[in-house]
Parts: structure tokens; C-alpha cells; sequence
């Protein structure tokens, strides 16, 4: 995953675009996925996965789990305002997180026990922070997708959070690594807690 960041991190000023609705165009970084996707294939992964994507034209949520895996990983997480929106058999899709940024659903009666790890931590911030259109939009993304969130948080049989995210934006591009460290650290600190779920079910 810190490769991946590394490598094919999509803010560079070679996918800024100004002839479409988004800062960044997302179908000028699908080459960078092949590397590490080479497939192109959901069904080429060792574990099943899910993601969700907002079509924004008909304001419906998407689970794609099937098909092509690059565009839909793009689609899941195109943000509005920052991306592109992310075309997938002709319908336009923006980040999932729009509609459901704790998607629980596909889960439920597959697993035995469900790992909820929210990411996305609401940041403590004074109106000085907020001098940009660009911090606007992030905060207002922030707030509405961490209380939707929070409303499913007890579906989870265990439930990790890591506060000191908080230290870091949506769009920070340079602490890659102390970020990658945070949240291996903080799996590693829900493990005894994994266990003693897993064994409750055994």
C-alpha cells in the first residue's frame, strides 16, 4: 500500500484539468493502477472485496464486486470537487463516501465477525483553518461522512479508530509513510481484540 502511494500517487500537475468538473482527472491516472493491478480483474484477487461508488447522476449508491477492479477503485474514490468524475459503463461515479462512507451492508451475514477501522477521524479545526474553498469542502466532507458513519459503528463486532489521524488532511501527499505506520499500529493494537471476537464465534 505504501508503494502504491508512493509510486502512483495521483496529485501530480499532470492529471490537472481544466475542460472537466474536477481538479484532477481520473482517467489520467488509470496507467499507474496496472502496475499494481495488472489484471484488471475482481476475480483475480485472493479476497473477496467490495466497494461503493455514488452515481451522481441518479443519486444511487453502487456496490461493484465483480468486473473490472481499476475503474471501480477509481469510481470509490473519486471526491467531488477534487476528481473527476470516474465513467463506468456510461454512468458517472464519485466517491462512495457521498452517500456511505461505512459500508457495512455487504457484509452482513457473510462474516462471522465484522472489523469496522474508520480512517477518517473528525479533526478539531477554528474558522482560520478554513480560508479556502478547498478547505471548505474538505471539512463540510468531513463532518457529513464521519456522523453518517458514526451511526453504524456498533455493527461492527470489533471497531478500530486511530486519533492521532487527525494530524493529517484528506489530501496530505507528503506523510505517506508516518500515516501507513499510524494505521499498521493501530491494527496491531486490535489484534487481542480481533482474537477474542474470532473466538467467540469458534
Amino acid at each position: 500500500m505504501l508503494e502504491f502511494f508512493q509510486k502512483a500517487s495521483p496529485f501530480h500537475l499532470s492529471v490537472v484539468t481544466v475542460s472537466k468538473p474536477g481538479i484532477l482527472d481520473t482517467a489520467k491516472v488509470v496507467a499507474g493502477f496496472r502496475e499494481f493491478f495488472p489484471d484488471d480483474s475482481f476475480e483475480a484477487l485472493p479476497i473477496r472485496l467490495f466497494l461503493t461508488a455514488t452515481d451522481i447522476t441518479n443519486a444511487r449508491l453502487k456496490f461493484f464486486e465483480s468486473g473490472p477492479l481499476i475503474s471501480a477503485i477509481l469510481a470509490s474514490c473519486s471526491m467531488p470537487l477534487v476528481f473527476t468524475p470516474t465513467e463506468v459503463d456510461g454512468r458517472w461515479y464519485v466517491d462512495g463516501g457521498v452517500l456511505n462512507n461505512f459500508p457495512v451492508e455487504p457484509l452482513r451475514g457473510r462474516c462471522d465477525v465484522v472489523v469496522g477501522h474508520y480512517a477518517s477521524p473528525l479533526r478539531s479545526v477554528r474558522q482560520a483553518d478554513l480560508s479556502g474553498f478547498l478547505a471548505v469542502s474538505e471539512r463540510a466532507l468531513e463532518v457529513g461522512m464521519y456522523f453518517n458513519s458514526k451511526q453504524k459503528f456498533h455493527e461492527c463486532d470489533v471497531m478500530l479508530t486511530c486519533p492521532p489521524l487527525t494530524a493529517f488532511g484528506l489530501f496530505d501527499t507528503r506523510h505517506h509513510r508516518e500515516i501507513f505506520e499510524l494505521g499498521r499500529q493501530m491494527t496491531l493494537d486490535g489484534i487481542d481484540s480481533i482474537k477474542r471476537a474470532l473466538d467467540a464465534v469458534a
